[in-house]
């Protein structure tokens, strides 16, 4: 199942950005999927019999996996969508359909409602180390000889792709949250989407439809801002099923106001070409099997599924968004925003967590009986409990930001973080802060990609100084220390460095010939030192520590790439630097003038050879060895007669070393 990654990586062209780990673009664009608008899907068991008609499949929530896929990357990704979400969040989603279809998370039966990690990083641990595994294995079935140096150089693309890949599994991993948390609204479902089959009784329908308002919910789930939606599916080989589907839908409309789409799948056509379609990219495998979970259904039967799908998508789910957003805005950014608001703080009387002039009281006073005064709507933040009410301004406007996210609107969703980050900061929420502070630097950076490809003003130094690095450093204060929240900690800074990573290449490629190409070094040395920090947090794992300093290699490999774009750029050192210092500077022939000083080629060589020591100390020598003639195939590009990379053979040295213990092993 997890090989969709390596079809992933295969389906892009292969360049110079590539080559030594995967696109900071691609992932850009998996991060995207990551934040899409979430949809729970909920079915009956005659509709889950139906979903397994279309091969390795078990209900309609794996069943949708596939078409979530196709929706983010294309059909079989011979085709991806644009590595940045367009300004227009309408378009944005009309475009690709890009939502997260997600299972019956809004269960809480049998589950926790207070703060708990994005994901179990034994589990995260676990799935990392098997994923490598079925990559080495696919590596070893390139070529029928021994892998070995030479057998690398024949099926370098092929074999790089594939190590890409296990990148890009991480990153998914990092990402595959789905239960909801009470300080981001990211997870909480957006639609629910019902599915049943012509042939279900009616106490099963009505059962299924009604669950979204009998059920129990915590405080701060809103289901109010869920939109419902049935779909009716049946075989229109069967004449009498289109005749109990129609009759479903007007019972519905009529007696229940639900709105329904009637679905026929047609499960005989023979003649319609095959298409091949891969599970999502943020599911994990339910056996221990090396196989990649690819279905094949026919042309016909993909579109009859896909359009009404992406419909509801674009046009209701959007719609419902938009409407919420309109309403959200007038009834409290509006008044926060006014004269009045800003006098007053702009809250709701009574929805104030503190005492001021006009609440005549505290919202923590204690009511008859015990009751406390947050069961009141518009209660401000819990403290003994730890979250805001969902009806509470605070939680409103953090849904509201989390939506403007998600619809690829980040400059909106700066502003509305930033009208409650006061009010979280006077409240002690740290949960709440430590995401908001994220999510603020996540719209930031992801707005600065936007603009740099048009070539617009990017972030300065000072803004990255005063503004983005405090917000990080409190975020992951906040979640180590004050929260113990690792998981949401290591999102972030991989997520932030990531980023820092791709405005350091858009930059430069943007980047008019003579202007200065400082800002592509500032967003590059800012992504180093995040992963450092993360690296040396330890928070990981060994194994993902691992591909983490290769990460960081894979950034200093691109400022050569970055700062070659430029034909008139050249930097040529004066005389005197072959004269003092270091004899050996005098030896070197035909030194590269042109990026002379500006790579970072030895730091990249050295970062790749501390990622081998880690994987051998580790005992994974297959990702030793390729890790290794990475470094060997950087020296063979050395244009200087090998003098300038005596460094790394000397016998003392780490190449050295490394060197001895594979060939020993």
């Amino acid at each position: 199942m997890d090989l969709v990654f390596q079809k992933i990586c295969s389906s892009r062209s292969y360049d110079d950005f590539d080559k030594l780990g995967v696109s900071p673009q691609l992932v850009h664009q998996v991060v995207t999927s990551a934040y899409a608008p979430r949809v729970s899907t909920l079915s009956t068991k005659k509709a889950d019999q139906m979903a397994s008609r279309f091969g390795k499949v078990d209900n309609i929530h794996t069943l949708f996996g596939y078409f979530e896929n196709v929706f983010s990357f294309g059909e079989n990704f011979d085709k991806q969508i644009s590595s940045s979400v367009a300004n227009n969040k309408e378009q944005s989603l009309n475009g690709s359909g890009c939502v997260r279809f997600v299972g019956d998370v809004l269960n809480f039966s049998t589950k926790q409602v207070d703060p708990d990690e994005l994901f179990n990083l034994d589990f995260f641990q676990k799935e990392l180390k098997d994923y490598k595994e079925m990559t080495v294995n696919s590596i070893r079935l390139i070529d029928d000889a021994e892998l070995n140096y030479d057998t690398y150089r024949r099926n370098h693309i092929q074999i790089e792709r594939l190590e890409n890949s296990i990148y890009l599994k991480m990153i998914s991993l990092v990402n595959m949250s789905e239960s909801p948390s009470m300080f981001e609204c990211f997870n909480h479902p957006v639609m629910q989407l019902v599915v049943i089959s012509a042939d279900d009784l009616k106490e099963d329908i009505d059962g299924m439809v009604s669950t979204l308002e009998k059920r129990k919910y915590p405080k701060w789930i809103d289901i109010d801002s869920i939109h419902q939606h049935i779909l009716i599916i049946f075989d229109q080989s069967d004449a009498s099923n289109l005749q109990n589907a129609l009759k479903i839908q007007e019972e519905l409309k009529f007696e229940k106001k639900k709105q329904s789409t009637v679905v026929p799948l047609n499960f005989t056509d023979s003649k319609s070409p095959v298409l091949k379609l891969y599970p999502s990219v943020f599911s994990v495998k339910e056996n221990d099997e090396l196989e990649d979970g690819s279905i094949f259904i026919s042309q016909e039967l993909f579109e009859s599924l896909r359009l009404p799908l992406q419909s509801i998508v674009s046009r209701e789910l959007v719609l419902f968004m938009n409407n919420k957003i309109k309403l959200w805005h007038e009834e409290v950014v509006t008044p926060r925003t006014s004269i009045t608001g800003r006098l007053f703080g702009g809250r709701k009387w009574g929805g104030s967590s503190k005492t001021n002039f006009f609440s005549f009281g505290s919202s923590s006073t204690s009511l008859a009986g015990g009751q406390k005064e947050d069961t009141i709507l518009g209660s401000g933040y819990n403290s003994s409990a730890g979250y805001y009410m969902y009806n509470s301004p605070e939680m409103i406007l953090r849904k509201l930001g989390d939506w403007y996210f998600m619809l690829g609107d980040y400059k909106n969703a700066y502003s509305t973080y930033e009208l409650i980050k006061k009010d979280m900061t006077n409240d002690n929420a740290f949960p709440y802060l430590a995401s908001l502070q994220e999510h603020s630097v996540l719209s930031l950076l992801i707005g600065a990609i936007q603009k740099a490809g048009s070539g617009s003003q990017q972030l300065t130094l000072k803004m990255i100084s005063t503004v983005i690095n405090p917000l990080v450093e409190s975020s992951f204060y906040s979640y180590l220390s004050r929260c113990n929240l690792k998981t949401y900690a290591i999102r972030m800074i991989i997520l932030v460095s990531e980023f820092y990573f791709l405005l350091g290449q858009q930059t430069a490629m943007t980047t008019k010939p003579g202007s200065p190409i400082s800002p592509s070094e500032i967003f590059l040395t800012e992504s180093v030192r995040l992963f450092k920090k993360l690296i040396d947090a330890k928070l990981m794992g060994d194994l993902a520590n691992g591909f983490l300093i290769q990460r960081v290699a894979v950034v200093y490999s691109s400022y050569e790439l970055l700062f070659s774009f430029d034909p008139n750029f050249l930097f040529a050192p004066d005389e005197p630097y072959y004269e003092s210092e270091n004899d050996l500077k005098k030896v070197v022939t035909n030194p590269n003038k042109n990026c002379f000083g500006v790579t970072r080629n030895r730091k990249m060589i050295l970062w790749l050879l501390l990622a081998t020591r880690a994987f051998i100390e580790l005992g994974e020598h297959v990702e030793a060895e390729l890790t290794l003639w990475k470094v060997a195939t950087e020296l063979s590009r050395d244009t200087s007669k090998g003098r300038r990379n005596e460094w790394l053979e000397r016998r003392d040295g780490l190449f050295f070393e490394l060197n001895t213990k594979l060939e020993n092993k």
